[in-house]
């Protein structure tokens, strides 16, 4: 069986709010509320967790509907359908700063105000399926081993994980809008050459490019450490290059284990020799 939407009701006309309740409750949908205030709005949504708000741009009270439904979108993702008699530019602009799901312009039919109700709740189950994506690759980044770093198109940096992090010496706050070459400076371990073409040749070649030999990063302290790392085009849904990921490790302990095996290669030979 289908939840019936929870719906708050913010409008300052009490005929007007009572009509909109029995639409509703004809409509299929569960009216939790009507209040008739920015600020009341705002704590009931806070206490009511509705599905969505439909909320009148002028209320009374000092906060009007604009405020009000900023308050409850950005820290507490509720959304929020404008209800108002007024359809000039200026205050479509403001209300349309608040992000708002939906506006509806006052008088309007059943059909319209049932029509927006459900892109409005469809909009936002999928704005939520979005974010729960994000905070669950957000969080698998956080977490993988391997260092991660992220480039726009322009090859400046938009996101780093703690391994990142802990390798460059900079903090995604300082790094974030960075060429990534400046945080990322690496360069070839036999000849000391910067590289400097990494995320281009990706971009360009539209390719995972694997570095063959181990390449030496500077971290923002000056200290050198080797590390083996992979660059790889990142595209969006039209198949187009939107940025870069590189991804590296620590290729300390290879690196003395290659040494040690390569010395004890060269005493073997010696002594086959003798």
């Amino acid at each position: 069986m289908k939840t019936r939407a929870r719906i708050l009701i913010v409008e300052d006309e009490s005929l007007v709010a009572d009509d909109l309740e029995q639409r509703l409750s004809k409509l299929g949908y569960d009216p939790v509320g009507i209040v008739d205030t920015g600020e009341e709005a705002v704590a009931r949504g806070v206490e009511l967790r509705p599905d969505l708000v439909l909320m009148d741009i002028r209320l009374k009270g000092r906060m009007d509907g604009v405020e009000a439904a900023g308050l409850l979108r950005a820290p507490h993702r509720i959304p929020v359908v404008f209800l108002s008699s007024h359809s000039d530019r200026g205050t479509l602009e403001r209300a349309g700063m608040s992000e708002p799901f939906g506006y509806l312009t006052k008088p309007f039919q059943e059909r319209d105000l049932h029509a927006t109700i459900e892109m409005a709740i469809y909009r936002h189950h999928a704005e939520e399926r979005l974010h729960q994506l994000e905070r669950w690759l957000a969080s698998t980044l956080r977490s993988i081993g391997d260092a991660v770093i992220a480039t726009n198109k322009d090859g400046r940096i938009t996101y780093l994980n703690p391994a990142a992090e802990m390798l460059t010496g900079w903090t995604m706050s300082e790094a974030t809008g960075q060429p990534w070459a400046r945080v990322f400076r690496i360069a070839t371990f036999s000849t000391g050459s910067p590289i400097t073409d990494l995320v281009q040749r990706a971009q360009d070649e539209g390719i995972v490019i694997n570095l063959e030999k181990t390449v030496v990063l500077t971290t923002q302290a000056g200290c050198s450490l080797p590390v083996d790392d992979s660059v790889a085009p990142i595209r969006d849904d039209a198949g187009s290059v939107i940025g870069c990921v590189i991804v590296f490790r620590d290729a300390t302990a290879r690196r003395e284990m290659e040494l040690v095996i390569k010395n004890h290669n060269q005493q073997l030979e010696k002594l086959q020799a003798a």
